[in-house]
């Protein structure tokens, strides 16, 4: 049996994996040149630029990320950095700075000496994160499709601690409790530790993890993952295609229902499969590769009231000096926000890549500042005027610059490459909606919806990726691929295997 999997990007090298260990055959075919989709690597000159993963959840046993990463040879294995300080951030205003430490004790301790008037907001975080323990909210076993009543069982006696914390307050927005507070310090640092839409709970559950020791660098960045993922994938005998760009699924109809039997490519030649998955944008399979015709009431009101994750500008910078002991992780509060577009960045993420020595020549590092923007703007420049978007692209340079040179000073003679990435080089590499990187925005309604990996009246086809885990991050997207799998044993009536049985 022939297995066809659209989409080389972590969830779809997860199920070319399955896929192989099942003893199907497995075409992956990829629309970019190279592996990898949002977890992207790239060079510039002598530099190397990782515009993916950056902390990874569930290095170590305890959560079940950990051990679809063992099924997939990751780790143990993989390179990586452990991280004492999950990020600091700095109030350019003021000049305080915080530390965010694995010992949440001293974290509350800061925050509450910062601000004693919210104090016990701060207890509140600081007790829940700690209770709550290691919470594997969303890595279910099987898909919702096949689920059976003992799964759904097992389900709820791993979450038995964790379940009073998925009502009440735990599951308003982030920004509700911010709202409650009132230094501007202790607001900014909550609203920048996770998307402010997303549940307190998960915020709680970010700590936790992080306490746990459940969080790391790696120091080869994303490519050295991807690259496992692939070298695994061919020498079990899978086969990948790059520069392989799918125009259609192709469907054909039998007595018993619609049923995709390959997928049709740009130039025209038809790739024929036995059963397909897409792990390619969620908006471009549906809407495209199947022209619209199987999507569904709840497909549809996804689309239509989900809101998509902010898309963001990524400027790399090559600085010829090493930043020995600065954390890797950073948050700012600018003194002197600036405008791109009609959105105001005031909060810039800085990451200082001095933990993966092999992304830059001896004696340089490669700085990464990061913040978020609109897809409008950026649409708008590259299709409309591409000398305007390619300015603005320097101005970004020029702006991020000039914040780093009031933390670094002469840090502006010693820029030796300079690279930015926009919503739009997001979308063009990986097609994902409007830029939108990481999916559904994790809203409390979001964040726990069960999405199903297939569609209505269409059989032999199954869906892999962040647009079926909202807020997965990368173990969520490497179990889907293994879901979308389950699917096909199901439904084909073969029993699943995992790889390292």
């Amino acid at each position: 049996m022939h297995v066809l999997v659209i989409g080389a990007g972590l969830a779809g090298l997860a199920a070319g994996r399955y896929a192989l260990a099942q003893g199907f055959d497995c075409t992956l075919v990829e629309r970019h040149t190279n592996a990898g989709g949002v977890a992207a690597t790239w060079k510039r000159g002598d530099f190397v630029i990782d515009g993916g993963i950056r902390p990874l959840l569930g290095v170590n046993p305890g959560l079940q990320a950990y051990e679809v990463y063992r099924d997939l040879g990751l780790l143990p294995g993989l390179p990586l950095t452990e991280i004492s300080t999950l990020c600091r951030f700095l109030d350019e205003r003021t000049d305080r700075a915080i530390e965010v430490s694995r010992n949440l004790d001293r974290l509350g301790l800061e925050l509450r000496q910062l601000s004693p008037d919210d104090a016990e907001h701060v207890d509140d975080l600081i007790y829940g994160a700690k209770r709550m323990g290691l919470l594997d909210w969303m890595m279910m076993e099987r898909p919702v499709e096949i689920m059976t009543a003992g799964d759904r069982m097992r389900q709820t006696w791993r979450l038995r601690h964790q379940l009073r914390y998925f009502g009440g307050i735990y599951v308003q927005p982030v920004s509700v409790l911010a709202a409650k507070i009132t230094h501007p310090l202790v607001k900014s640092l909550l609203l920048s530790l996770c998307a402010p839409e997303a549940p307190l709970w998960y915020l709680m559950m970010l700590l936790s993890a992080f306490a746990h020791g459940q969080m790391a660098l790696l120091p080869e960045g994303s490519v050295g993952l991807v690259g496992r993922m692939v070298t695994g994938f061919e020498e079990t005998g899978g086969r990948l295609e790059t520069d392989c760009c799918v125009e259609e699924i192709v469907v054909e109809g039998t007595p018993r229902g619609d049923r995709a039997v390959g997928v049709r490519l740009q130039g025209g030649e038809t790739l024929e499969a036995d059963y397909v998955v897409s792990a390619a944008d969620g908006y471009s399979t549906l809407y495209d590769m199947l022209r619209g015709r199987y999507l569904g009431s709840a497909v549809k009101t996804r689309f239509r009231e989900w809101k998509l994750c902010r898309p963001i500008v990524l400027v790399s910078l090559g600085v010829a000096r090493r930043f020995a002991g600065e954390p890797p992780l950073n948050v700012l509060m600018l003194r002197r926000p600036f405008f791109v577009g009609e959105t105001t960045v005031d909060t810039m993420s800085l990451r200082i890549c001095n933990y993966a020595p092999r992304f830059a020549p001896s004696g340089s590092t490669v700085i990464q500042a990061c913040f978020e923007t609109s897809w409008s703007h950026w649409s708008a420049l590259a299709e409309g005027d591409r000398s305007a978007y390619e300015a603005e692209k320097e101005r970004m340079v020029k702006e991020v610059i000039r914040r780093l040179e009031l933390h670094y000073p002469g840090i502006s003679r010693r820029v030796e490459m300079a690279d930015v990435a926009t919503p739009y080089t997001t979308w063009r590499y990986t097609r994902n909606l409007e830029g939108a990187y990481e999916g559904w925005l994790p809203t409390p309604e979001v964040i726990v919806s069960a999405i199903p990996r297939t569609l209505p009246g269409l059989t032999h086809l199954a869906l892999a990726g962040q647009w079926v885990v909202p807020g997965g991050g990368v173990g969520g997207s490497l179990l889907s691929g293994r879901h979308a799998v389950q699917l096909i044993c199901h439904e084909s009536r073969v029993p699943f295997h995992h790889i390292r049985e």
